[in-house]
């Protein structure tokens, strides 16, 4: 059964990130058909604020899935999330174009986005608490593979963006990825709400609920990190999934072909280091792991831009592999610390609030204003990697702040960690 309800997990989070992001792959696209004007970047400008109205909405979803989540049960909460998702994705499919029916189409289409952002809000967090309540002992693992199933929907939809955008297909052919993602996310309902809730959870079943003010009031520590952990991973994946194609198109000048391949790259090594990252996390479970995964974040973020930068293939391919390893790393241990701050009855609503706040006031902001910065105030190509590192400090000291190393029991100790690396030497 566990392995049953990590398999559901998983294909639901694909097909939930599907719906999600495949707006993001044709950026391009939706700023040329819904939001045309004469100044080509300030079209590009407001398809972005498309993508980013979408992550702001994101704590209204926690408000409101993290209730009903903590009250009714996980299953049902982010089951319905999918519909509700997959809706907007097929309208936009079939929206017509601003040339032909003016105004009308591109608020429809924010609307749209609204709409999944609320719901995605709800529905990741949900995924991962749902399957790691069912796997205590292997949460690392089961975060790894969730998180290589999300990305495994965006290759999906990268993929589909490439093909439909192909010399010689016809120009509606984008619509098609549209209407085929609405359409599967019906079949990931219906997957999940074959489900059962964890034993965890119905071992303190109640419908009494915890007031929010009550949880942030017991646990300012726990939300504060679980804010600086939803804003460093928002900054990672954002930069990976919305803001690197532009970046190195229009300022690094490369060809469509090139920052595909480079996509391909970096999205593999996230599929393939994620669950191997949380295996390991699994087996170690120390605190010096995580000051080191913070130390290698941190002073590798710059060379990894500059290898971004290079105008040498293999540099520059190294730097996608690279970029993607940090995504993984922090996604995946990330969730697993998450987890373990708040009890059951608590869960839903905590970490879900306080991650998606983290998420949008960053992840939905940062495309915005790195463009801003570097178009209009002529800020260096290095300006989102000093983001990010200013984000990574923000989420050790946050580390510091509320002694993970006793929230996340058991933790072993540090010459055990040591004595596991010399086995394995």
């Amino acid at each position: 059964m566990t392995k049953k309800i990590l398999l559901a997990s998983c294909i639901g989070s694909m097909l939930e990130m599907f719906d999600f992001y495949i707006y993001a792959t044709f950026l391009n696209v939706m700023a040329s058909t819904f939001f045309p004007t004469e100044n080509k970047i300030l079209s590009l400008f407001i398809s972005v604020g498309g993508w980013g109205i979408a992550l702001i909405a994101h704590p209204i979803g926690a408000l409101i899935f993290g209730y009903f989540g903590d009250i009714f049960g996980r299953k049902n909460t982010f089951a319905f999330t999918l519909i509700f998702m997959s809706f907007p994705t097929i309208i936009i499919g079939i929206l017509p174009s601003y040339n032909e029916i003016g105004i009308i189409a591109p608020i429809i289409v924010i609307t749209g986005r609204l709409i999944q952002g609320i719901c995605y809000g709800g529905e990741l967090n949900g995924a991962f608490i749902f399957a790691l309540e069912h796997m205590p002992q292997k949460q690392g693992l089961a975060s790894g593979l969730i998180i290589s199933s999300c990305v495994c929907g965006i290759l999906s939809a990268t993929a589909l963006s490439y093909i439909t955008q192909l010399p010689g297909m016809p120009s509606w052919a984008w619509r098609i990825s549209f209407c085929l993602g609405g359409s599967v996310g019906f079949i990931g309902y219906f997957i999940r709400k074959k489900l059962i809730e964890s034993d965890e959870f119905l071992r303190t079943f109640s419908k009494t609920k915890i007031p929010l003010f009550t949880i942030i009031h017991k646990r300012k520590t726990a939300c504060f990190l679980c804010f600086s952990i939803g804003a460093l991973i928002g900054g990672f994946f954002y930069i990976d999934f919305c803001f690197l194609s532009v970046y190195l198109s229009r300022y690094c000048h490369l060809p469509s072909e090139t920052i595909w391949k480079l996509n391909i790259y970096l999205i593999l090594s996230i599929m393939s280091v994620g669950p191997l990252f949380g295996a390991l996390y699994d087996h170690l479970k120390s605190p010096l792991f995580l000051r080191v995964m913070c130390y290698g974040l941190f002073f590798g973020t710059i060379p990894v831009f500059w290898l971004l930068l290079s105008h040498l293939a293999f540099l520059f391919i190294l730097g996608g592999i690279l970029l993607g390893i940090c995504t993984a790393s922090i996604s995946t241990v990330g969730f697993v610390i998450m987890q373990n701050l708040f009890p059951v009855k608590e869960r839903y609503s905590g970490i879900s609030l306080f991650y998606c706040l983290g998420i949008s006031i960053y992840g939905g902001i940062s495309p915005l204003f790195y463009i801003e910065a570097i178009e209009i105030h002529n800020e260096s190509l290095f300006f989102p990697a000093y983001c990010l590192m200013c984000l990574i400090s923000l989420f050790y000291a946050a580390l510091k702040i509320n002694n993970v190393t006793e929230q996340n029991a058991p933790i072993r100790n540090d010459q055990v960690f040591f004595e596991d690396i010399k086995k394995a030497g």
